[in-house]
């Protein structure tokens, strides 16, 4: 729709052989503002962001030389002097006679659409940074393609380049040890065939070493309904993991120092008593 919406309301104009500006239709001088007569020739250069201008005539001046089509994004003041995004095409206009006359073409705002580009690539690096921030990483299977999708976070915890042959679907097993592979792939079959969603902690052999991560994971549907593949998220607590074998083995030797102790009160009780009653039988 916006595709659309943008082509109704194109701007036409038309440069003739020597790079002149010759005709421009009602929507462009309504557009800027200004009259044909204003723009004719070179003066549609007045109303390209400055910044712009230089990138726009590299573009028409290839062109020219190779007579072929071309497209270049630029900003345009409108005539309320707000400079929008519009993205204009040319193609060589031809005589009758077939001989090369210069370019007609138009210009669509595609404003909206770049703002749109723009807070969606911002908010993938603020969840790539998200991700980073809580070592988790995030991915999807599509059972119907055996296409499987890792975000950058996930591939940084397995310690992969994403155009590794390891990241294929095929070799995930092997990212595992086989116990908890197997855990993994019972989970999924159950997530697959009945929507049950999974969450396990499993070992996962990382090029940095083997790490511990929380495996999630939850069946995707179509409108329909039905389950078309899995999505999830991988979860480093390697450093959890540690704090909690550290505090294991911290306790464990706390309590070994305790029935140590334990033991050698005993002993000295066992000790003294013993002597005491050695004492008071040869008294008696």
């Amino acid at each position: 729709m916006s595709t659309v919406a943008e082509l109704a309301t194109a701007l036409i104009w038309m440069v003739d052989a020597d790079k002149r500006c010759t005709f421009v239709d009602a929507a462009w001088m309504a557009f800027t503002g200004r009259t044909l007569e204003a723009v004719l020739d070179d003066g549609w250069r007045e109303t390209v962001h400055a910044d712009d201008l230089p990138r726009c005539l590299e573009v028409v001046d290839a062109a020219f030389d190779r007579r072929q089509p071309f497209t270049v994004e630029y900003r345009l003041r409108r005539h309320d002097g707000e400079y929008r995004w519009l993205l204009g095409s040319g193609i060589p206009l031809l005589a009758p006679d077939g001989s090369w006359t210069g370019y007609v073409g138009s210009s669509v705002d595609i404003t909206e659409r770049r703002r749109a580009e723009e807070s969606l690539r911002r908010k993938e690096s603020e969840l790539r940074e998200a991700q980073r921030l809580a070592g988790i990483g995030s991915w999807q299977w599509d059972s119907r393609t055996n296409e499987v999708v890792w975000s950058d976070e996930l591939y940084r915890i397995a310690g992969l380049d994403p155009r590794s042959p390891e990241a294929a679907a095929g070799n995930h097993p092997n990212l595992y040890p086989p116990e908890h592979w197997e855990r993994i792939a019972r989970c999924a079959d159950e997530a697959m065939r009945f929507g049950t969603p999974y969450e396990l902690d499993v070992e996962l052999f990382s090029r940095g070493g083997r790490r511990w991560v929380t495996a999630r994971g939850d069946a995707m549907r179509d409108e329909e309904g039905r389950i078309t593949g899995l999505r999830g998220t991988v979860q480093d607590i390697t450093a959890r993991k540690r704090a909690e074998e550290m505090l294991s083995n911290h306790s464990q030797r706390l309590l070994e120092a305790q029935e140590a102790e334990r033991a050698r009160i005993a002993r000295e009780l066992h000790d003294d008593i013993g002597q005491r009653l050695v004492l008071l039988s040869m008294a008696l």
